[in-house]
C-alpha cells in the first residue's frame, strides 16, 4: 500500500476505485492516471517529509540540550533530554512503519507549532519597569544613610570608639547582633570555615582583596587636573567611555542620569586607609551622570556555592571593578571634570538602582540586579561624574513577572533571607525585601558570601544557545514569563545542589 492510500482513505474515498480513475485518449491506446491521484500522492509525500524533518529537528534540539546540560552538570535535565531523543527516534520509526500513527504525528507537530506561535506573540512592556527606579517609587523616599549598612557597622564601629557609642545610643536594638557578628570575624566570618579553611583558596581571596584594597585607597573624590574641561560631544564621549570600559575588562556598561535619591545621605563605610573623620559626613556632590560597569562571575566557579570558591570569585570581580572604575575616574579628572570611583569598600551611591537606570538589568526577588546575559552573576562598580553624557534607557527583561512565579532563590536560600511572598513597601519603595541581617549572619557562619541565590536563578545560566532563546522569549512573551518558571522547575528542579567546580578551585581536601 502506498503512503497516499491512508490519506485517501481518510478522506472517505475508495482507494481501489481512485487508483483506477482513468482518462481515455483519442486513440484509446493508453491510460493516464487522474490528476487527483497525483495531487493526493504528492501532498501526502510532502506531509511525510515535513513530519520527518520536524522529528529530526527535535532530535537535534534534544541532543544539543543534553550536551549543554552535561556541560552544566544538570543530571535531571540530561535524563529528560535523553528521553526526548529516544521518544522522537521512536516516532521516526513509527512514521515509516505505521500509517495510523502518521496522523498522530501530524497532530503532534501542529500542536507544537501552534504552541510556539502563541509563545512568541509579543505582549505589552511593563510600563513601571521602563521608568527605571522611578517605577518602584510609591511614596516619599528618604536617602539611605550608609552608616546603617551592615558592612559599615561591622567594619567601622569598633567597641570603645566614639562612632560605636554614638551609633548604638541611637540604635540599641542592633548592638547585640552586631557584636556577635564581629566576634566571629565580621560579615564573612573566618574565611573558608565551611571548608575547613583550605589555604590555597583563602590565599586567593586575600590576593584578590589586596589588589582591590590598593585601588580603593585612592578612590576619594578627585578634583579636575585642568582649568578648562576638554570639549567633547556627549554622545561621542559616552561611546568612547563605554568601549574603553569593555576594553579594560568590563562585561556590561551603561550610563545613568543620577537620581539623588540613590546617593547616600552620609558616609558610613570608611576604608582602612581613609580617615574616620569622614564617618557621618554629609555627602554633597554636583555629579550628574554615572558610568556603571558589571563584571561577570564565572559560572563554573559559582557551581561551588555556598563554598569558598564563590568568595574567591567575588573578590576577583571586586578587584576588576576597582581597577576599571579607578582608571575611568582618573580619565575624567584628567579631562577637566570631577569624578569618584565607587567600588569594593568605597561607595557614595547604591549600585543596583544606578545599574537599573543605566539599562543594565532589573531588580529581582533576591535583591540583586538581574542582567540579560549573566543573570545575577555580576558585581557592580561605577564612576560618578559631572561630565555631560548620554544616559541609557531602562530595560524590561521580563524579570519582574518571572520572579513573581519563580521562587527558586527563596526556596534554596540557606538562611531563608529571601521572601516567598509578594512585594512590600518600605521607605516609599515597592519591592521584595531581603533580610540582610540573617543573610550576613549566615556568611559569618560559613566564611563565604554564599552565592546560592545568584547561581540558581534561571537567568544566571550560561549565555549559550538554548538559554539565549529562552531569555529572548522572556523579553517578548507574557505567556513565557508565567509558564517557563514552572517548566524550569520540572526540568532543573526547584532547589540548589552544589556541583563540582573546576579542579583549580576545588575546596574538598584531596
Amino acid at each position: 500500500m502506498l503512503h497516499s492510500d491512508i490519506l485517501i482513505g481518510g478522506l472517505g474515498l475508495d482507494t481501489k476505485k481512485t487508483s483506477n480513475l482513468n482518462i481515455k485518449t483519442k486513440d484509446n491506446s493508453r491510460n493516464i492516471p487522474h490528476p487527483m491521484t497525483f495531487n493526493l500522492i504528492l501532498n501526502h509525500q510532502a506531509t511525510f517529509v515535513v513530519v520527518l524533518v520536524f522529528n529530526l529537528a527535535m532530535i537535534g534540539a534534544a541532543g544539543l540540550f543534553v550536551y549543554e546540560s552535561w556541560r552544566e552538570q544538570e543530571s535531571r535535565a540530561i535524563k529528560i533530554g535523553l528521553l526526548g531523543i529516544a521518544a522522537h527516534n521512536f516516532f521516526v520509526f513509527l512514521l515509516f512503519y505505521s500509517h495510523v500513527f502518521q496522523l498522530f504525528l501530524i497532530f503532534y507537530m501542529l500542536v507544537c507549532v501552534l504552541f510556539v506561535a502563541i509563545l512568541v506573540i509579543p505582549g505589552r512592556k511593563n510600563s513601571a519597569v521602563l521608568k527605571g527606579t522611578a517605577g518602584y517609587v510609591v511614596g516619599e523616599v528618604l536617602r539611605f544613610d550608609e552608616r546603617d549598612i551592615v558592612f559599615a557597622r561591622n567594619e567601622n564601629l569598633v567597641s570603645g570608639s566614639e562612632q560605636y557609642s554614638q551609633y548604638y545610643e541611637k540604635y540599641p536594638e542592633r548592638k547585640e547582633r552586631d557584636d556577635k557578628r564581629r566576634a566571629k570575624g565580621g560579615h564573612a566570618g573566618k574565611v573558608g570555615s565551611i571548608d575547613k579553611c583550605p589555604p590555597m583558596l583563602v590565599n586567593m581571596v586575600a590576593g584578590n582583596a589586596s589588589a582591590a584594597h590598593t585601588l580603593v585607597a585612592n578612590s576619594l573624590p578627585q578634583i579636575p587636573e585642568r582649568q578648562e574641561p576638554i570639549e567633547m560631544e556627549p554622545l561621542q564621549a559616552t561611546e568612547a567611555i563605554k568601549r574603553w570600559a569593555i576594553h579594560l575588562g568590563a562585561d556590561l556598561v551603561g550610563v545613568a542620569r543620577i537620581d539623588e535619591r540613590w546617593i547616600y545621605s552620609r558616609k558610613g563605610h570608611i576604608h582602612a586607609s581613609h580617615s574616620m573623620d569622614n564617618w557621618g559626613q554629609e555627602i554633597k556632590r554636583n555629579f550628574t551622570h554615572a558610568v556603571v560597569i558589571a563584571t561577570e562571575m564565572d559560572h563554573d566557579v559559582m557551581y561551588a556555592a555556598p563554598h569558598t570558591p564563590v568568595l574567591t570569585e567575588s573578590m576577583r570581580n571586586y578587584s576588576k571593578g576597582a581597577f576599571i572604575s579607578s582608571v575611568i575616574a582618573n580619565w575624567f579628572t584628567q579631562s577637566g571634570y570631577e569624578a569618584v570611583a565607587n567600588s569594593f569598600k568605597y561607595y557614595e551611591s547604591l549600585m543596583v538602582p544606578l545599574a537599573i537606570d543605566a539599562g543594565i538589568g532589573q531588580f529581582s526577588r533576591m535583591g540583586y540586579l538581574v542582567t540579560e546575559k549573566f543573570g545575577a552573576r555580576v558585581r557592580l562598580a561605577a564612576v560618578l561624574t559631572n561630565m555631560p553624557l548620554v544616559a541609557d534607557k531602562p530595560v524590561d527583561l521580563g524579570v519582574d513577572e518571572f520572579c513573581q512565579a519563580c521562587k527558586k532563590c527563596a526556596e534554596s536560600c540557606p538562611s531563608r533571607s529571601i521572601p516567598m511572598g509578594d512585594k512590600t513597601v518600605k521607605n516609599g519603595l515597592l519591592r521584595w525585601m531581603l533580610d540582610d541581617q540573617s543573610c550576613y549572619d549566615y556568611w559569618g557562619r560559613v566564611g563565604s558570601d554564599c552565592g546560592v541565590c545568584m547561581i540558581i536563578c534561571p537567568y544566571s545560566r550560561p549565555n549559550r544557545s538554548l538559554h539565549r532563546l529562552v531569555k529572548w522569549l522572556l523579553k517578548r512573551s507574557p505567556l513565557a514569563r508565567k509558564l517557563l518558571p514552572h517548566l524550569d522547575n520540572l526540568v532543573y528542579g526547584k532547589t540548589w545542589k552544589t556541583r563540582r567546580p573546576p579542579a583549580w578551585v576545588n575546596y574538598k581536601p584531596q
